[in-house]
């Protein structure tokens, strides 16, 4: 279980830092166990316990949050400072926040990480997996985003992704297909790069297909990098695009029939923050 603290909307005095109607606590469940019985009126908005709220972050995330929309993802970033492993954990965890808006909206309930998020106490919907209540909504603002901890060895991320390909591989069937769609493009880059080892007639085929898939991601992550200040990210994207052609396949086999640890509170820290 992730640590999280709450956030919810109330009327008692609030922290200098928290704006109107809104007080810093800690709830006595899980954060979906306490949205199904917090008040109607209130705004349960919960964060990593990693990263400090501020009050930019809780006005943006409770004024996107309505019984209209109930369940509000927030945007996160990943910190890397600069080290290797953290880099290329940091740019794969921005396409994917790059793309979730669009996924939210054909209808995927999968999100790169559910623990910025906000919801409405007369709206909360039924789960939809492990993660929580299926998102109704996704807050991009700037001011909302939150940082967590990156990625310490690359045995790490790779647990990381096998963690968030069976988050989606235990949701509805439409984010079960697109996980399998996004394993399967990978698996296959690197069995094509495989190939074009010991085949010299398909190394040019499989350069230009890396190099255009590097492109589409450079289209799909850029205005993520710019608008939330990670621009920087780029200079990694050819070490982060062959590391992802080689641990998304090894990641997708482990989240089948690999045993994928979920730490209980007893344990370190450290093994807490996996995603």
């Amino acid at each position: 279980m992730v640590p999280h603290d709450a956030l919810e909307a109330s009327s008692d005095p609030p922290p200098e830092s928290v704006p109107d109607a809104v007080r810093l606590h800690t709830p006595p469940a899980a954060p979906e166990d306490t949205a199904d019985t917090q008040p109607e009126d209130s705004v349960l908005v919960t964060a990593p316990a990693s990263d400090a709220r501020t009050a930019a972050h809780l006005r943006s995330m409770v004024g996107a949050c309505s019984a209209q929309t109930p369940v509000v993802v927030g945007p996160t970033v990943i910190r890397h400072e600069d080290r290797f492993v953290a880099r290329l954990h940091a740019l794969q965890h921005l396409g994917r926040l790059a793309a979730t808006p669009a996924a939210l909206r054909v209808g995927l309930s999968s999100v790169p990480d559910p623990s910025n998020r906000a919801v409405h106490g007369g709206g909360a919907q039924p789960r939809t997996n492990a993660a929580g209540h299926a998102p109704s909504a996704f807050n991009a603002d700037a001011g909302a985003v939150v940082a967590r901890t990156p990625a310490r060895s690359a045995g790490e991320l790779l647990q990381r992704q096998a963690q968030w390909l069976r988050r989606a591989w235990d949701a509805d069937r439409l984010d079960r297909g697109a996980a399998v769609g996004l394993w399967g493009l990978h698996t296959f880059l690197l069995v094509c790069g495989l190939v074009a080892v010991a085949v010299p007639t398909w190394r040019q085929p499989t350069l230009l297909a890396l190099l255009g898939k590097m492109g589409a991601d450079v289209g799909l992550a850029l205005p993520a990098a710019k608008h939330y200040g990670q621009r920087g990210l780029l200079r990694s994207l050819v070490p982060a695009e062959l590391m992802l052609v080689l641990t998304l396949p090894m990641a997708g086999l482990r989240a089948l029939f690999g045993s994928l640890h979920t730490s209980s509170p007893a344990s370190s820290p450290e093994a807490r923050r996996a995603e």
